[in-house]
């Protein structure tokens, strides 16, 4: 089993190192919030664990709950995500940064299209995993499709 990670951004160099752990989390709109009395946007995500492997694809793969928040969030929008559908999976394929002069706009892109923008003052993000990890017979296969 792998170690825990705790991980911080501040920059959007440190973002893609996130976001390249969070590749294929799994996450329902129940398990995010916005809390804007503190400026803060939370997600839990089941993160799969890609620095524990195996090279076999036939190897189960594991799984572990992770944290994922923002500080200084000014707003949230979210574009195909549907609000009313609050239990089910939907897959984290990658999270952008953007800056201006105003702050930065992080985008949380789901499959099937959906994203989430989180407005905030600065990049400050935390993921940290917690609990312990599980097996996962599924494994996320990006293998492209071949021209016919």
């Amino acid at each position: 089993m792998s170690e825990k990670l705790k991980l911080r951004a501040e920059s959007l160099d440190d973002l893609a190192v996130i976001s390249a752990c969070l590749q294929d989390a799994l996450t329902c709109v129940s398990d995010m919030a916005f809390v804007a009395d503190e400026n803060r946007f939370v997600v839990m995500l089941s993160r799969f664990m890609w620095e524990a492997v195996d090279p076999d694809p036939e190897v189960e793969g594991l799984r572990i709950r992770t944290g994922l928040h923002f500080e200084a969030v000014q707003g949230v929008a979210t574009q195909g995500v549907d609000q009313e559908h609050r239990l089910g999976l939907i897959p984290l394929l990658a999270l952008t940064g953007e800056t201006d002069g105003n702050g930065i706009e992080v985008t949380l892109e789901f499959g099937g299209g959906g994203r989430l923008r989180v407005r905030a003052e600065r990049l400050e993000a935390i993921m940290t995993d917690t609990g312990n990890s599980w097996p996962t017979p599924n494994r996320p296969d990006h293998k492209l499709e071949q021209d016919a």
